[in-house]
């Protein structure tokens, strides 16, 4: 009898133990608009609760690159759109976000559910990407400095590259979906310039891609500044 009773007590600790089960998929959208001095982020989250693995994982944290801008507290069982606002940005910028899943509320040390960052997809549906970009403006932003080509060009969502001027053979440079305004002429024109676009959302695996709108003429050589003579003898006294 006491045999049995244990083996009872041990299924129940570990089922307490255990997380909580969620029926999947739940899903999120992004989307944002950008101002010279910010970025304002709208998020809403279909939460069907639970979390993957050891960790109890109750927040949504917005990323932009590493940093986590925003945490989002998680409302299991139900639909809510919350607001994150990132203002550590500089004009004429193209700024991305996604999500990630956290097991704490401190955007400061942040602590990844199961220590992984890509524990999102587990609870959440992840088959297009989780993201959103904005251009703060009020211009366009700046994309590339190099040669608008179309050579390599073999997708059909990429219809020209900003090749670098020092990019080596066989590379490819910096995925154009359109080209248009002033933009467009300098197209296979072998004149190294300055592009200047917008974010282009997005194709089939919700991907953002990119719009160049104008672009001018920039010279690959660098200007160096001359050294005088004065400069010259000093360098030799040393």
């Amino acid at each position: 009898m006491i045999p049995k009773l244990l083996r009872i007590a041990m299924v129940v600790t570990l089922a307490a133990l255990a997380p909580r089960a969620f029926a999947q998929p739940g899903y999120i959208t992004m989307s944002s608009t950008g101002y010279p001095d910010s970025v304002a982020i709208d998020v809403t989250v279909q939460d069907p609760g639970g979390y993957p693995g050891f960790l109890p994982c109750n927040w949504l944290g917005v990323t932009r690159g590493s940093a986590i801008i925003g945490v989002i507290e998680r409302h299991p069982g139900s639909t809510t759109t919350q607001h994150v606002v990132d203002t550590n940005v500089e004009p004429n910028t193209i700024y991305c976000y996604r999500m990630v899943l956290l097991a704490t509320p401190d955007a400061g040390a942040p602590l990844y559910c199961n220590f992984d960052p890509n524990s999102l997809c587990t609870v959440f549906d992840c088959f297009y990407d989780i993201q959103t970009c904005a251009n703060t403006g009020p211009g366009p932003a700046f994309l590339g400095h190099g040669f608008l080509t179309t050579e390599n060009v073999d997708h059909n969502e990429v219809n020209a590259f900003i090749n670098a001027c020092d990019l080596p053979p066989g590379q490819w440079g910096i995925a154009l979906h359109t080209i248009s305004g002033t933009a467009a002429p300098y197209v296979d024109s072998g004149t190294a310039v300055n592009v200047y676009g917008e974010p282009l959302c997005c194709w089939a695996q919700g991907v953002w891609l990119l719009e160049a709108t104008a672009a001018t003429p920039q010279s690959c050589v660098v200007a160096v500044e001359p050294i005088t003579w004065g400069a010259v003898k000093a360098m030799y006294r040393n």
